[in-house]
């Protein structure tokens, strides 16, 4: 059998993330990226031609490819003189030919290039290349999270602020006297457990979540603001913890947010004892653990800053498993995050025996 190397052509407009993602890497990327679905998210970075106009210059080559706008792009009806971006995000249905079939590299860009042809993305395309356009590419959208919306446009979101936040925050503003503060924050990740424990306040019944859009979740045929997935409201949330309270697996199983055989809440809760390991382990050794370590997230330190970097490094090349370094508080340290469905114990205990072993040699 004659053995062939990987070409080392990367494919114009498409960095190593993608040509990794789709081709020799496809079978360690996140679990998500491995499923089958013609649906991606994508961004282009434009890049300006030499003249004026919309582009001409390509032809969709595959007209079954698909582009959509998300909510904050849409069409100004009123102002027909859009603004002419350098970046501009859109979600990417590729060829119904290809469904099933495997996509490399190459078949992503043509997908790509075709779907920067679409007639629904020329208005913002005026004077640009696009053959010359690069592109990051995001993980897959399910197949039951993507609505098939045609050529209607998604409206604004139902969200309006909690009246009683806004009083809140209206109140300090005139109180002398010292109180807790209000902080509002948001929250971009692969999951978010919107109804657990530390997502409620002080009582458990009633939730912090003002609102949560679950890129993952089923979508709901009749919510039109988002493209794929599904958004919660805060009435929505409380009315779900109202019937369910602490029973997350049902609660989100009902809430269409999960439709995998394990349930949401008892992946999140295995990870967050799989974490809990990797502490106690550490700790025993005599390393120090920074942060309480009640969610999937150790943070540690293996000495000075030199002395971490140099176990780091050696962890990372030693390829039993990866963390990544981090400064916290100040300190240098090691981060490590418990995130997947597949991780198992043994895979825990493989990995400390590693990040002992490696912290011990650089000693």
């Amino acid at each position: 059998m004659t053995r062939t190397s990987p070409s080392t052509e990367m494919p114009g407009g498409l960095g190593p993330y993608e040509v990794w993602n789709f081709g020799a890497g496809k079978h360690y990327v996140f679990s998500a990226a491995q499923k089958s679905s013609r649906y991606l998210t994508a961004l282009a970075e434009l890049k300006p031609a030499t003249r004026t106009g919309p582009d001409t210059s390509r032809t969709a080559a595959d007209p079954l490819v698909r582009v959509w706008l998300p909510t904050l792009w849409k069409s100004d009806k009123a102002n027909p003189d859009l603004f002419e971006p350098k970046y501009i995000p859109f979600i990417l249905r590729g060829s119904e030919k290809s469904q099933g079939a495997v996509v490399n590299a190459d078949k992503l860009r043509s997908w790509l290039l075709d779907g920067l042809a679409q007639e629904n993305l020329q208005p913002f395309l005026n004077s640009v290349d696009i053959e010359q356009s690069r592109f990051r590419v995001g993980l897959p959208i399910a197949e039951a999270a993507m609505k098939e919306l045609g050529t209607l446009e998604p409206t604004d979101p139902k969200w309006q602020p909690a009246t009683r936040i806004l009083e809140r925050i209206e109140a300090e503003k005139h109180n002398p006297e010292p109180r807790k503060r209000v902080t509002i924050f948001a929250i971009i990740d692969d999951g978010l457990p919107f109804a657990h424990r530390n997502f409620r306040d002080a009582s458990g019944e009633r939730t912090r979540v003002e609102f949560c859009w679950l890129q993952s979740a089923k979508a709901d045929s009749g919510q039109t603001s988002v493209l794929f997935g599904r958004e919660y409201l805060r009435a929505e949330i409380q009315d779900y913890v109202a019937r369910y309270g602490d029973d997350e697996d049902v609660l989100y199983h009902k809430a269409g947010a999960t439709q995998d055989t394990e349930g949401l809440a008892s992946m999140i809760e295995r990870n967050c004892a799989q974490a809990r390991r990797f502490a106690e382990g550490l700790k025993a050794a005599g390393f120090e653990i920074l942060n309480d370590v009640v969610l999937n997230q150790v943070v540690v330190k293996f000495g000075d800053a030199e002395r971490t970097k140099k176990v780091i490094d050696a962890i990372q090349a030693d390829g039993t498993c990866w963390a990544g370094i981090t400064v916290w508080q100040g300190h240098t340290a090691m981060r490590i995050s418990v995130s997947s469905w597949a991780t198992t114990e043994l895979d825990v205990e493989r990995s400390l025996e590693a990040m002992l072993r490696c912290a011990r040699a650089a000693r």
